[in-house]
């Protein structure tokens, strides 16, 4: 990001002659006539990693000692899941009840 000598404002980017060999990027300021045409091209790669996401749930030791309810998976539309309840809201909101399916192999996770 390039900001404006004499305002400050950032600069926005216009490509001058923009189909022709010519063509150039150029830095121009919204607000007042300022204009640079930079000489070299600035090219910078910086390596980007995903961040690990944490299982907010406990993971699968969190599903160790639940309950089992009779209800339809969304996934495979096997007839059991274990549950759990969760208060995650203000303690006037109701509980949010978390499934996740018991048919081996599937695993599917919902709530409601």
């Amino acid at each position: 990001m390039q900001f404006c000598p004499y305002d400050g404002t950032l600069l926005q980017v216009h490509i001058f002659a923009q189909g022709t060999p010519a063509s150039e990027l150029r830095f121009f300021c919204p607000l007042c006539p300022y204009i640079h045409s930079p000489k070299k091209k600035h090219a910078l790669d910086v390596p980007t990693t995903r961040k690990k996401i944490d299982d907010i749930m406990g993971g699968d030791a969190a599903w160790e000692n639940v309950d089992r309810t009779a209800v339809t998976c969304p996934a495979c539309s096997h007839g059991e899941a274990f549950f759990m309840q969760l208060q995650i809201r203000s303690a006037d909101e109701p509980m949010t009840t978390f499934f996740k399916c018991a048919k081996t192999g599937c695993g599917h996770r919902w709530n409601e």
